[in-house]
């Protein structure tokens, strides 16, 4: 166990309801929120990081959306190594609106970078990878990023924070 935990574990700032509804119970809250988000941009060296949404499947589904609404284009390329969990979720979140959604075998263990490449086009509004895959397969999505960037898409990494 990292010798964080009990150094936070023992701050009673983080002793608080999981779902606070009064500012002055809920600082535990959103202090615990600001380290994990801080964590995350340190690991990943984005500016930014959000954690307040429930879990993984949810995230990816806003990230996703988020994607289409700043490029404006309604093609969405997603890695079967992506969680079938999250990927049955977005399915079904987004039944009834019209998006072309075009998954990608795994090949080898890991994301098939000639399938990605040959599906992106001018609509083309994002690419969503998970690292590690579900089968477990650490990938390096440098190249895939590079690519679709280069054709106006975004990519969307589902992440594990440990194995950044």
């Amino acid at each position: 166990m990292p010798a964080a935990c009990q150094a936070l574990i023992s701050r009673g700032e983080f002793y608080t309801a999981y779902t606070p509804y009064q500012p002055e119970c809920s600082q535990g809250t959103l202090q615990a929120l600001f380290e994990f988000q801080s964590m995350i941009c340190t690991l990943t060296g984005m500016d930014v990081a959000n954690a307040s949404l429930y879990e993984g499947g949810t995230a990816l589904y806003e990230a996703m959306m988020m994607a289409i609404r700043t490029t404006k284009r309604t093609k969405v390329v997603m890695d079967s190594g992506v969680n079938p969990i999250y990927r049955k979720l977005i399915r079904s979140y987004t039944h009834n609106l019209d998006f072309e959604f075009v998954e990608t075998p795994v090949v080898h263990g890991q994301a098939d970078r000639q399938g990605i490449a040959r599906l992106l086009d001018d609509n083309t509004a994002v690419v969503i990878l998970q690292n590690p895959n579900f089968f477990g397969a650490v990938d390096d999505h440098t190249d895939l990023v590079e690519k679709a960037h280069s054709a106006g898409a975004l990519v969307i990494g589902s992440v594990y924070p440990v194995a950044l």
